[in-house]
C-alpha cells in the first residue's frame, strides 16, 4: 500500500540558540527573521552577520531555511525590504515568507529564483486563494488557523501550491491579517510585527479574547493523510528548550506516523500551555461550548513549565554530520580534486597542481589525516566514511593546500554561491492610473451600513453609493460587501454565489471584496469592484496588484497617515475611510456567545459590548445575520470610538481620494442623519471620543 508522503516539520527559530535546538530536535525546516519586516519583532532574531552561519548550519544538516518578510511595508520602506531580502538571499535562504502583495511583486522581479511562501497574514483560506497565489508567483500558502480538517482536505485536493498548516502554539483570536486592535488602541501594529496582545487582557470581567494554545498532536495521522506539505510549530518568542521539546515530540509522531499519547500531550502542556490546549477549529467543535477555546496562563501552568525546564532546560547541540564519502585525486600536471559527500549533498573543489616531490612524496595516510580535520565545522569523518585517495607517484602537496581543499569543500556543502543583485537606489513607481481628483471629477461619497434599517432618506440623498452586507442586501442599497472570509466549504461557497446573484438581480451596481480570492466571484457581473481595507494595502505596488486584476477602486489601509494615503491615491483610484468605527478584529468564533452563554439562535441578531479596564466600550456585532445558517458564526469587534474628519474638509480635499467612505455600525437612523449633518456643516466632533486620520 502506498503511504502518503510525510509532511515537512517546520520549527521556529527566534534566535541562534533556538535554531540550534530545532536542528538538534530533527526539524526538516526552520523559519527565522532578521532585524526588520518580520512579524515577531520582539524575538531576538538574527543580525546580518549571524545569518550565514545559521543557514550554513541548517544546510549542513539538510534543514531548509525560510526567512520572514511577513509584515506590511510602506512605500518608503520598499527599498529597505529588498535589501533585507538580499541579505537572506546571499546567506542562502531557501524561501521567503511574505505577507505584502506589493512587496511580493518586487521580490519576483529582483529575486526570481527565490521561492515565495504566502504568510497566513496574506489571508489564505481556500482554493480560490491558492489559485491566486499560484498566479502571483507563490509556491506555498500558509493557511489560516481557523480551517477544519474537512476544509484542509478540500484545500489540499484543489490547490496548485503547497499547503502549510499550524499544528502547535499560540492562537490569535482574530483571523490573521484582520486585526487592527493593537494598532488602533496603542499604536503598535500587529501587521507590522509589534502586537501588544490586547486580546490577552480582561474585558467585561473575564478573558473572552484569550485563546488556549493550539495542539494537533492527537491528529497527526489525519494531518499526514490530508496531503498538507508542511506542519508548522509557532514559537519564535519561545525559549530554545521549548523549541527542542516540542519539535522532538512532533518529529517522533511524524516518523512513526501516529497520534500522540496522553502522556505526550501532558508533556507538551507542561512545556507551555494556557489552561491546556484546543483543537476546536480543526475538529469543528468551535460551537460546543462558549468557553471551550478560552484560556489564560495560570500559576499552575507556570509551575508545570518550571518543572519541565528543570528536567530538560538546555537542549543538546546538533550532532555532527557524517561524511559518507571523501575522495582525493592528485595527478601529474593536473589540478587537485577533492570531493565530499553527506546524506544531504555533495561538493567537489579543485585546488593547486601538485608539485614533484624533492624529498619524501605525499602518502595517502598523511593526506587523509589532514583532510579529516573538520574541527568546529558541522562535519565529521567516522569509521564508516568511504575514503578513496588516488595519488600519482612522486608528488607532494603542502598541509596548507590540503587544508584549503577541505575548507572550501566543507563550505560548498552549505553555501549557494549566490551573488548580489543589482537593486535600484530608488524603487520606481508601479505605474499611473488617472484618479478622479486628477481629472477634476467629484469625490464619491460612499457609506456602509450593517442593517437596512439604518439607511435613512437623508442617507439616500447624501451618498452616491450605499452598501449593505451581502446577506442583508436589499433595494435600500446599490452595493454589497462580501464576508471577511470564505472557507473551502461547498455549501458556504454556493450560498455566497446565490446571494451575489440575488443582489445583482435586485440592481446592485457595486461590490466590496475582502481579499484577492473573492475577485473571481464578482468579476464579469457588471459590478464596480472595490478592494476593501481588509486587503491591507499600504503601498502603491499592493494597490497595483489589486487594480491590475480588475478592481475599480482600492480602500487604503487605515493604518496609514493622510500623506501616506495620498501617495497611493495620486496614482490609483482610492477610497479613504473618513468616518466610523473601524473593525478591530474579525474572529473565527462567536465572541458574543462567550459573554452570553449558549447560543439561543438569536445571538447573531444582537449586539454585545466588551468593556476594557479603562471603561472603553467595544461593540461586538455578528458579521452578518446569514452567518448563523452556516455554523461558522463570526464576530466583528469595533473600535470604541469612530474616526471623525467632518471638520477637516480642507485636509481631505488635499488628498487625492476618488471616494470618501463612511462606516455606520451601531448608529441609529437619527444618529446617521446627525453625522451627515455634521459633515455637511463641517462641525467639530462631539465630546465623548473620536479618532483622527493623522
Amino acid at each position: 500500500m502506498n503511504k502518503t508522503k510525510a509532511p515537512e516539520l517546520l520549527a521556529p527559530a527566534g534566535s541562534p540558540e533556538a535554531l540550534s535546538a530545532a536542528v538538534a530536535a530533527g526539524a526538516d525546516a526552520v523559519y527565522l527573521g532578521g532585524g526588520a519586516f518580520n512579524a515577531r519583532m520582539g524575538a531576538k532574531n538574527f543580525a546580518t552577520d549571524e545569518l550565514s552561519a545559521a543557514i550554513s548550519l541548517c544546510h549542513a544538516h539538510g534543514v531548509r531555511v525560510y526567512a520572514t518578510l511577513n509584515t506590511l511595508v510602506r512605500d518608503r520602506e520598499l527599498y529597505d525590504a529588498l535589501c533585507q531580502a538580499e541579505q537572506f538571499y546571499l546567506a542562502g535562504a531557501d524561501a521567503l515568507i511574505v505577507a505584502d502583495f506589493g512587496l511580493s511583486q518586487l521580490l519576483r522581479r529582483y529575486f526570481p529564483d527565490l521561492s515565495l511562501h504566502a504568510s497566513t497574514q496574506a489571508g489564505g483560506h481556500g482554493t480560490l486563494g491558492a489559485k491566486y497565489l499560484a498566479a502571483a508567483g507563490f509556491t506555498r500558502m500558509i493557511c489560516a488557523r481557523e480551517l477544519s480538517l474537512s476544509n484542509l482536505r478540500a484545500l489540499c485536493s484543489g490547490s496548485p501550491v503547497e499547503i502549510e498548516v499550524f499544528v502547535h502554539g499560540a492562537l490569535c483570536v482574530s483571523i490573521s491579517g484582520q486585526c487592527l486592535m493593537s494598532s488602533m488602541i496603542g499604536g503598535r501594529s500587529g501587521n507590522r510585527g509589534e502586537c501588544a496582545q490586547p486580546c490577552r487582557l480582561p474585558y467585561s470581567g473575564c478573558y473572552p479574547l484569550s485563546l488556549k494554545d493550539l495542539c494537533l498532536a492527537a491528529h497527526m495521522t489525519e494531518l499526514i493523510d490530508s496531503g498538507v506539505a508542511s506542519l508548522k510549530i509557532e514559537g519564535r518568542m519561545r525559549s530554545p528548550g521549548y523549541v527542542y521539546n516540542v519539535t522532538s515530540i512532533y518529529k517522533r509522531l511524524i516518523d512513526e506516523r501516529r497520534d500522540a499519547t496522553e502522556s505526550e500531550i501532558r508533556f507538551l502542556s507542561d512545556v507551555f500551555s494556557r489552561s491546556g490546549f484546543t483543537d476546536a477549529y480543526f475538529t469543528g467543535d468551535v460551537y460546543k461550548s462558549p468557553h471551550l477555546m478560552l484560556g489564560t496562563r495560570t500559576e499552575a501552568d507556570k509551575l508545570a513549565t518550571a518543572r519541565a525546564e528543570m528536567v530538560s532546560s538546555v537542549p543538546p547541540e546538533p550532532e555532527k554530520v557524517k561524511i559518507t564519502e571523501m575522495s582525493l585525486v592528485l595527478r601529474h600536471g593536473e589540478k587537485s580534486l577533492f570531493t565530499l559527500k553527506t546524506a544531504f549533498g555533495a561538493a567537489s573543489v579543485a585546488g593547486d597542481v601538485p608539485e614533484a616531490a624533492k624529498n619524501r612524496p605525499i602518502t595517502a595516510e598523511y593526506a587523509i589525516k589532514q583532510l579529516s580535520k573538520f574541527g568546529n565545522t558541522p562535519f565529521t569523518v567516522t569509521q564508516d566514511t568511504k575514503i578513496d585517495v588516488k595519488i600519482d607517484p612522486a608528488l607532494t602537496m603542502s598541509a596548507a593546500a590540503l587544508n584549503d581543499l577541505r575548507r572550501r569543500a566543507a563550505s560548498a556543502l552549505t553555501t549557494t554561491g549566490r551573488t548580489a543583485k543589482e537593486l535600484p537606489e530608488t524603487i520606481p513607481a508601479p505605474g499611473f492610473v488617472t484618479t478622479n481628483s486628477a481629472t477634476g471629477e467629484r469625490t464619491v461619497k460612499a457609506a456602509v451600513f450593517l442593517s437596512p434599517a439604518q439607511v435613512t432618506e437623508e442617507a439616500k440623498r447624501y451618498f452616491d453609493e450605499i452598501y449593505l452586507p451581502l446577506g442583508a442586501y436589499n433595494k435600500a442599497a446599490n452595493g454589497f460587501i462580501m464576508p471577511a472570509v470564505i472557507y473551502d466549504d461547498e455549501n458556504e461557497t454556493n450560498r455566497i454565489k446565490a446571494l451575489i446573484r440575488r443582489a445583482v438581480a435586485m440592481g446592485a451596481k457595486h461590490a466590496v471584496i475582502s481579499n484577492h480570492a473573492q475577485l473571481p466571484l464578482v468579476l464579469g457581473l457588471g459590478l464596480c469592484i472595490t478592494a476593501s481595507f481588509r486587503f491591507n494595502i499600504t503601498n502603491a505596488y499592493a494597490a497595483s496588484a489589486a487594480v491590475s486584476r480588475g478592481t475599480s477602486r482600492i480602500e487604503i489601509s487605515p493604518e496609514l497617515t493622510l500623506s501616506q494615503m495620498d501617495y497611493i491615491a495620486k496614482s490609483f483610484p482610492s477610497t479613504g475611510i473618513v468616518y466610523g468605527r473601524l473593525p478591530l478584529m474579525t474572529t473565527g468564533r462567536c465572541v458574543i456567545r462567550s459573554l452570553d452563554g449558549e447560543c439561543r439562535g438569536d445571538l447573531c441578531q444582537k449586539r454585545a459590548d466588551l468593556v476594557d479596564r479603562t471603561g472603553a466600550v467595544f461593540p461586538i456585532i455578528a458579521e452578518e445575520p446569514a452567518s448563523a445558517k452556516t455554523g461558522r458564526c463570526r464576530s466583528v469587534i469595533y473600535n470604541s470610538v469612530p474616526i471623525y474628519m467632518g471638520d477637516k474638509a480642507g485636509e481631505l480635499a488635499e488628498c487625492h481620494f476618488a471616494a470618501h467612505s463612511f462606516l455606520f455600525t451601531v448608529e441609529t437612523p437619527a444618529e446617521v442623519d446627525e453625522v451627515i449633518g455634521m459633515y455637511k456643516s463641517g462641525s467639530a466632533p462631539k465630546s465623548g471620543g473620536f479618532r483622527r486620520i493623522k
